[in-house]
């Protein structure tokens, strides 16, 4: 099983320079790697060629231009230049626990896509990882949201992982599908411009094809770094109508997604 890692980023690269130092401690090495990046400066394009030029986990760099909050393109268009069996999905602020692409391989299965763990982290303590370059905080760390779910544990999660039929829960920092899922339902949804919903749109669709939401518990770690919480805004208004449309069309392919960007 051949397996892409696409990780979005926007304008935040002290961040990222974290997130490709926790990739270079996994136990199992994605065979891909791409940056969907949503239209940052000069800093990320340079972070991402010093990286290309001092590891041998080298990174494609998909860019769009700034144009507003357009994560689902910028996804697409990342998946378009990906040739995996399996892709997970990371935002750029999330840093990884040195098996968290083994928990993702380890639990794919067909007829499922994955939900992974993160552990959410204070301003002060996000700064300090960043400035000492830190990739865990440490268990008993200040500044510590979620901290049980810093327990990496095969047998506490057999136990505890499982199905949900929740989609309004999905968070898309740290999520997994198979190819094949992804091209069934036309990728993300580029009708949400803004802000907000175009994780649980997917995942609405994805279960209308039949494809279960499975939550990873104790594994898929990943260390999320402070960000201001965005406010209700006209842009998240709207989308949540998107979303609306999609739970009563029971839709599972959008009009405006993956294969705009496909030449197959």
């Amino acid at each position: 099983m051949k397996v892409c890692l696409i990780i979005s980023s926007y304008n935040r690269p002290d961040a990222l320079e974290l997130v490709l130092k926790s990739l270079g401690h996994q136990t199992v090495y994605p065979d891909e790697i791409i940056i969907a990046d949503d239209g940052s400066g000069d800093a990320t394009r340079s972070l991402i060629e010093s990286y290309n030029r001092n590891t041998m986990l080298p990174v494609k760099h998909v860019w769009q231009a700034d144009e507003g909050f357009r994560l689902a393109r910028v996804r697409n268009l990342g998946l378009a230049q990906a040739s995996a069996d399996y892709v997970i999905f990371l935002d750029g602020d999330m840093v990884l626990h040195p098996r968290f692409v083994a928990s993702h391989v380890h639990y794919a299965q067909k007829g499922y896509f994955l939900q992974g763990s993160r552990v959410i982290l204070s301003n002060f303590r996000s700064l300090k990882m960043i400035e000492k370059g830190h990739l865990s905080p440490g268990f008993f760390a200040s500044g510590v949201t979620n901290r049980q779910h810093m327990i990496h544990s095969r047998w506490l999660s057999k136990l505890f992982s499982r199905v949900s039929d929740r989609w309004d829960t999905v968070r898309g920092c740290s999520m997994s599908y198979w190819m094949s899922d992804l091209v069934r339902v036309n990728g993300f949804d580029e009708a949400y411009h803004d802000w907000g919903r175009e994780d649980n749109d997917i995942a609405v669709r994805m279960m209308n094809a039949g494809i279960q939401r499975k939550n990873l518990k104790f594994c898929a770690v990943a260390y999320h770094l402070y960000h201001p919480e965005r406010k209700l805004d006209e842009g998240l208004l709207r989308n949540d109508e998107l979303l609306k449309e999609t739970v009563a069309q029971k839709r599972i392919r959008c009009v405006k997604g993956l294969d705009g960007h496909l030449d197959r």
